[in-house]
């Protein structure tokens, strides 16, 4: 079974990869993994354990809610969902790793036009 990694901040880019994720992992019969990323500052230290928030942490509760209204669009998906405390790339990797994920589906916002007309078809 394939494994796909989608990190969001709930943006709606993220939503919009959190989309394509879907459609991969429907296809791929795979087991997507919903993760996010808070700062350290965005918690307090009862609120935590390690590098994980505890799920009775208001911030979790908020977070999670936030990924059932994305639950609709995996319908019929094995999801499951992550929330991590540290620095994005540094906790996208580590799970990424740590789950043995084959794909990681992510969200892009570039500022510069010529910057994203660039990258866009890799991304793509």
């Amino acid at each position: 079974m394939y494994t796909i990694l989608h990190p969001t901040d709930f943006t709606v880019e993220s939503e919009q990869a959190f989309r394509i994720a879907c459609g991969i992992a429907r296809d791929q019969m795979a087991h997507l993994i919903v993760l996010q990323v808070v700062s350290a500052d965005d918690c307090q230290d009862n609120d935590r354990n390690g590098d994980e928030l505890l799920p009775s942490s208001r911030l979790y509760q908020s977070n999670l809610s936030r990924f059932e209204q994305l639950q609709p669009l995996a319908t019929g998906i094995r999801t499951s969902f992550q929330i991590k405390i540290g620095l994005p790339i540094e906790s996208v990797v580590s799970v990424a790793m740590q789950e043995q994920c084959d794909l990681i589906v992510l969200a892009a916002r570039y500022q510069d036009s010529l910057i994203y007309e660039i990258h866009s078809s890799v991304s793509r």
